[in-house]
């Protein structure tokens, strides 16, 4: 048994890069992937500051143009448009995505806040007129008349 033992440390030990004899083979040099890989990819800092530069300084105006041919359901001229703004098809077709999907989300927000707003209705309260009101300046000025 110490034996076997000793062969498998043997057999470990001699197991190393070299290029001749019964053991021979090689090693993988595996490096980390280059920063340039991952160029494009959405991390979760840029996702938030793309979406907080967003929310403060809004939509540009070829923007806006674009969600309204949208909302016109000018299907065919809307893309037209943001294509020739975009510069590339693919780009303009990502793009036209984001805008339905963000008029989608406007719309949504619109009817929840005019639901809360006329849930939220405030009630004033009515002021009651006294027990001969109308009548009292009618006597008044009847009661001066006979004066």
């Amino acid at each position: 048994m110490k034996l076997k033992v000793q062969r498998d440390k043997a057999a470990k030990a001699l197991r190393k890069p070299i290029a001749v004899g019964l053991n021979k083979g090689h090693t993988k040099n595996v490096s980390k992937l280059r920063h340039s890989h991952h160029r494009g990819c959405l991390t979760k800092h840029t996702k938030f500051m793309w979406d907080m530069i967003q929310e403060v300084c809004g939509f540009a105006p070829y923007v806006w143009h674009a969600m309204e041919l949208l909302k016109v359901c000018k299907n065919k001229r809307a893309p037209k448009f943001i294509k020739k703004r975009e510069g590339a098809h693919i780009h303009a077709k990502r793009k036209g995505e984001e805008l339905s999907n963000n008029f989608v989300a406007m719309r949504k927000a619109a009817a929840k806040k005019e639901r809360a707003s006329s849930s939220l209705c405030v009630i004033k309260p009515v002021q009651k007129k006294k027990k001969n009101e109308g009548r009292s300046a009618f006597l008044r000025l009847d009661s001066e008349e006979e004066k």
